[in-house]
């Protein structure tokens, strides 16, 4: 995770989407929980939001982490209030148009029962 930290710093956001096919094929699923935290605890730690990073990340992402994606939203709620926050309606639009129809259901469900 030293090396998400590392090339997520917004000068090296770049070279990191450069990569990122790279990294996906080496990232077991077992990591995808801390990489969500990483990313996370950067916007929140540092006050800033990278709406451009998260929307990059999630287009070049596995299925499989958008379904991990998806379930750890639902449990933790952690990005869907920040976009809220900040008012993204584009981070949202992604994720809706790049996960199924059931997923699409399970986060509508979720931020209405959350009043986000």
């Amino acid at each position: 995770m030293q090396g998400f930290e590392v090339l997520s710093g917004l000068a090296w956001q770049d070279l990191f989407f450069d990569i990122a096919d790279v990294i996906w094929a080496f990232l077991p699923e077992s990591r995808y929980e801390d990489l969500l935290f990483k990313i996370y605890d950067s916007i929140d730690s540092s006050g800033y939001y990278f709406p451009n990073f998260f929307q990059n990340l999630f287009l070049h992402s596995l299925i499989e982490f958008r379904r991990y994606f998806v379930d750890e939203e639902i449990r933790k709620g952690y990005f869907f209030l920040t976009f809220f926050i900040n008012e993204d309606r584009e981070n949202y639009q992604r994720i809706f148009r790049n996960v199924d129809a059931a997923d699409r259901v399970r986060l509508v469900s979720f931020a209405v029962m959350n009043k986000i």
